[in-house]
């Protein structure tokens, strides 16, 4: 999910999928969006209202004096901490079925919760413990409230199995609450303040649970969702479907913690990534121990759901709001310092202006232009025997390509795959003059052919029209499309046909005046007669348009920063001169390349803690500045 995890880093706001939400985070500007990855529980045991087994409601006395009589071993002992009654077993495909489709649907939402700014600062270990301190407060009202949805479950549900699970998981909300929160007080030394008032976004999360969990699934709760039936089935059926109900909107906040947990652990073995002062934290969300209770949730949403499929949108509903809730949680975390993501926003803020150029093939497109462009000449061939002759000649011209182009880079690159230790600039640039010769070689054989001739100018922006993007990249270029007066945006290609991006481009809503490539030649009655203006075909091309681009932004807005993104080899030197290269896609020539001339990329998230760490070591104001003496990349897998 590459443009996920771009869109979280570059711009958009945490619910984005919500526009109420959107509209919130946009306030605040404390959001990001979308992207491919799993979980949180908060149990207790109580099968009524918490009210008629002697516990109090989360009223702001109530939420104090929890915190303050026993509150967060966990954080403070990690994984050692969760354990439960029944290991959860290994799970069979049948049983995470549903779930794993609930999750995938929500990877965007999921990547959100992961460039929050919030969640961010946690990681870097730059969040103050004053802002800490606020979540861990919060956090009160939230096991209350799952607490007594739990019991909502227990007394809705028919199945002894289940009501098993559920009492299992409500015996670890008490726990979470003893143990996360004395555990804070302990590490960090702070109190909690004697009254908690919860945010806006507490109540509304709370609040959406226990609705749920009582029978209110109106569109006051779940905007936009279709109404079940289930008020109209016998009383029995109606409590089950109830009880798989509270259980999708309980289970996201599980896996989502799980995730976050397992993704901030992983980045935290980085040699580079200094230790957070949130370790605690980290491990008891990564921890196997709190995967058991996230497992023995989702199979239950399967066991409880199942036999209701008339009820799946209703449950997708669920599920999604409860990741929008949970994001908005996050997203309302306040923070003393000004926040590096999401990045666009936190540059408009700082006054900063954006040059931000990207490739085109396969950075934001599924499909390489030139097999779009070879595909029209051969549904365009006038009979069969035309388009066998075309087929051969781009067969032909494909094969000679593909061929001469390993062989040329085992003869000019070192043999070895070992990482070369220093960056070795001048070695590169000899690399690419070779490639660039090679790539213009290849083009002209092209031209020769005739292969290209007889398109339509109508035709080539027909076909423009359908060349599929990645998810979210529209999203992300409609965001930036609004983001103007603050970005500069530029698209960099060495596609054959502007006109083909230009139509793909506008054919989503979006025009960019600024587009950077070749251009297929076309006579006075608009066919193409094989030729093309041959502008930009390699990695030097693109990196003296990339030059002039920067230099003219610079000359309007001294105080700018340049982004570029790309996926090739063509794009290495756009990625090397920028202030941030964003690496999308996992290549083999590219890694093949950087790791002979010493060129270090770094995964995404890794790379952003590492300048959120050095932002708040340095003295200075800058928000985003460049390592010196290094070439750092952004490294994002891609996805569809």
């Amino acid at each position: 999910m590459f443009i996920s995890k771009l869109h979280s880093l570059l711009h958009k706001t945490p619910r984005w999928m919500s526009q109420s939400l959107l509209g919130h985070c946009q306030d605040t500007l404390s959001a990001v969006s979308r992207s491919s990855s799993i979980w949180r529980p908060r149990f207790y045991y109580v099968s009524r209202p918490l009210k008629e087994v002697g516990i109090s409601r989360p009223t702001a006395s109530a939420a104090a004096a929890a915190i303050s009589s026993s509150s967060i071993r966990r954080i403070l002992y990690g994984s050692q901490a969760f354990s439960l009654h029944h290991t959860a077993r290994e799970m069979e495909p049948s049983e995470t079925v549903l779930a794993k489709k609930l999750w995938e649907m929500n990877q965007k939402e999921a990547y959100c919760a992961l460039y929050q700014p919030f969640v961010v600062a946690m990681a870097a270990g730059t969040l103050p413990v004053e802002s800490f301190r606020n979540y861990i407060a919060q956090d009160v009202f939230y096991l209350a409230a799952f607490a007594e949805a739990y019991g909502l479950a227990v007394d809705n549900t028919d199945d002894e199995q289940a009501k098993a699970v559920l009492k299992d998981l409500q015996h670890h909300v008490q726990e979470e609450l003893d143990q996360v929160h004395m555990s804070a007080v302990q590490t960090f030394g702070f109190q909690l303040p004697s009254k908690i008032v919860p945010n806006s976004t507490t109540t509304a999360y709370t609040e959406f649970l226990l609705a749920v969990a009582k029978g209110d699934l109106s569109s006051r709760w779940v905007p936009g969702i279709i109404e079940s039936d289930s008020s109209s089935a016998d009383g029995l059926t109606r409590r089950k479907k109830l009880a798989a109900f509270t259980i999708a909107s309980l289970t996201p906040c599980m896996r989502l913690y799980a995730f976050l947990g397992q993704e901030l652990q992983r980045v935290s073995s980085i040699p580079e990534i200094k230790p957070s002062r949130y370790v605690k934290w980290v491990e008891t969300y990564a921890s196997s121990g709190f995967e058991a209770p996230t497992i023995q949730s989702e199979i239950l949403l399967h066991r409880l759901a199942s036999p209701f499929s008339e009820e799946n949108e209703t449950v997708k509903s669920l599920y999604h709001r409860a990741m929008e809730l949970e994001i908005a949680f996050f997203a309302a975390q306040t923070l003393r310092n000004e926040p590096i993501v999401p990045l666009l926003s936190s540059l408009s803020a700082s006054k900063t202006h954006v040059i931000l150029v990207s490739d085109f093939d396969l950075t934001c497109t599924l499909e390489d232009s030139c097999s779009v462009l070879a595909k029209l000449v051969l549904s365009e061939a006038d009979g069969a025997a035309k388009s066998q002759h075309l087929e051969t000649k781009w067969t032909d011209l494909g094969t000679q390509y593909s061929t001469e182009y390993r062989k040329l880079i085992d003869r000019i690159l070192p043999s070895t795959e070992e990482r070369s230790a220093e960056f070795n600039p001048h070695g590169l640039r000899q690399f690419l003059e070779e490639v660039s010769d090679f790539e213009g070689e290849a083009n002209a054989r092209v031209v020769q052919s005739e292969f290209l001739a007889g398109l339509s100018v109508e035709s080539v922006k027909q076909a423009g029209s359908r060349i599929p993007f990645y998810r979210g990249c529209e999203e992300l270029l409609t965001a930036v499309s609004k983001l103007e007066q603050s970005v500069d945006f530029h698209i960099l290609s060495v596609c054959w046909s502007r006109t083909l991006i230009q139509s793909s481009f506008s054919s989503k809503g979006l025009e960019f005046a600024n587009i950077h490539s070749n251009e297929l030649q076309f006579s006075d009655s608009d066919l193409s007669d094989g030729g093309v203006d041959r502008r930009i075909e390699s990695a030097l091309d693109k990196e003296r348009v990339f030059e002039k681009i920067s230099s003219q932004g610079k000359q309007r807005n001294a105080d700018s920063l340049s982004i570029y993104i790309g996926d090739s080899v063509t794009d290495l030197l756009c990625l090397l001169k920028a202030d941030i290269g964003i690496v999308i896609g996992k290549s083999s020539s590219l890694d093949r390349v950087a790791a002979a001339f010493g060129i270090k990329m770094l995964p995404l998230y890794s790379g952003l803690l590492q300048r959120e760490q050095q932002r708040s070591s340095s003295k200075g104001d800058t928000l985003w500045s460049k390592f010196e003496g290094t070439f750092t990349n952004f490294q994002v897998m891609r996805g569809n």
